[in-house]
């Protein structure tokens, strides 16, 4: 069974790697669970435990987390790295830090700053190109997920 298609500069999941990922991202997060009630730490109302994009949690929540700690010592707040938080929410998840639409149904959202997505490149770049067909030659380096794209299209 073949779980990843190589391609130039990465990697990406067939539909088995998919569902294979699925279907133990699931079967993980209940052992996890299981771990947690074992050794009595689920329903821990002193623990915190938040999903985000890696980069927020770096650049938006690094900022605050001194103020949080100062605030609320008594909170022990776990962080869950995640590009897919909606994937990684479940019954264990208190808060969810992502870009993009509200999670759906179950999940209030609130909206912490605007996302500004656009196409950039160096100086020297764009001194190369004198009209927009130039880029066509040019390699172009993007997320994977198709979701930004359609901003443009």
């Amino acid at each position: 069974m073949r779980l990843l298609d190589r391609f130039n500069r990465r990697v990406a999941l067939t539909r088995s790697g998919r569902e294979l990922a699925e279907s133990l991202t699931g079967a993980f997060d209940s052992m996890d669970l299981a771990v947690r009630r074992a050794v009595g730490e689920e329903g821990d109302d002193r623990r915190l435990v938040l999903v985000g994009n890696p980069g927020l949690l770096d650049c938006w929540l690094r900022a605050r987390l001194s103020r949080f700690r100062q605030a609320h010592p008594e909170i022990a707040l776990e962080l869950i790295p995640s590009d897919d938080s909606a994937h990684h929410l479940n019954e264990r998840s208190d808060l969810a830090l992502h870009f993009g639409q509200p999670l759906g149904a179950g999940w209030a959202s609130e909206r912490l700053c605007p996302c500004h997505v656009f196409p950039v490149c160096s100086p020297a770049m764009a001194d190369r190109f004198t009209k927009p067909e130039d880029l066509m030659k040019s390699v172009l380096l993007h997320e994977a997920s198709p979701k930004w794209w359609r901003q443009w299209f």
